[in-house]
């Protein structure tokens, strides 16, 4: 229980996210206590804890299903690279201070991990899935789907998140993005259990320089 560990913890349910529509990580931790977020176009975040927001923050210790993130950068998180789609994050569990004795060096300020949710067990096996559109102004368009799947003991989901945003400004261009994951479990033999975790993300946009 938070109230119980001996550390400053917040949590950010499903519920939350779904709330503010939310599309990017930094946009889920906006209004978390002791966290700051900076965002360029909808296309760059940074995120920092205490105080310490910079582009090129690596004093946070980002965790995917409690395994360290890989970035494409060395020892620099890019956050537009999740490649997990929001709608399916569990749960995202945020400690606050410094965390190095138990985390190791990069927990400087602090710790976030990202719990993406199991596959649920349909009843009846096979497939299904759900699809949502959202159109806004600015030229906003996001499409969402997932899928999942049941066959015996096994169960799997994949899920699609993608957002075109067009320029509002000349000095502003498109940015585009593409996530998707996946996810497969089940078991193997009576005390055995398996979990894949799989995802790929792309992304464009561009941020203005004003006179430059």
């Amino acid at each position: 229980s938070p109230t119980k560990a001996p550390a400053t913890i917040h949590i950010v349910t499903t519920d939350q996210l779904n709330a503010f529509a939310t599309f990017h990580l930094w946009d889920a931790l906006r209004g978390t206590p002791g966290v700051g977020v900076v965002s360029a176009n909808d296309a760059h975040g940074v995120i920092g804890i205490r105080g310490l927001t910079k582009v090129g923050n690596n004093r946070i210790l980002v965790l995917l299903m409690a395994g360290e993130f890989p970035t494409r950068t060395q020892k620099v998180y890019t956050w537009e690279s999740l490649p997990v789609p929001v709608r399916e994050i569990e749960r995202i569990e945020l400690v606050a201070g410094p965390a190095s004795a138990l985390y190791g060096g990069n927990a400087v300020t602090g710790v976030i991990n990202i719990i993406t949710a199991e596959p649920p067990r349909l009843r009846s096996g096979g497939a299904g899935g759900a699809v949502s559109s959202t159109h806004g102004t600015s030229g906003t368009q996001d499409v969402s789907a997932s899928i999942v799947g049941t066959q015996g003991i096994h169960r799997w989901r994949v899920g699609l998140e993608g957002r075109r945003l067009d320029r509002a400004t000349e000095s502003l261009q498109a940015t585009r993005a593409l996530r998707i994951h996946g996810t497969a479990t089940g078991r193997i033999g009576p005390q055995t259990t398996y979990r894949m975790d799989g995802g790929y993300s792309h992304q464009e946009g561009g941020v203005s320089l004003g006179l430059l």
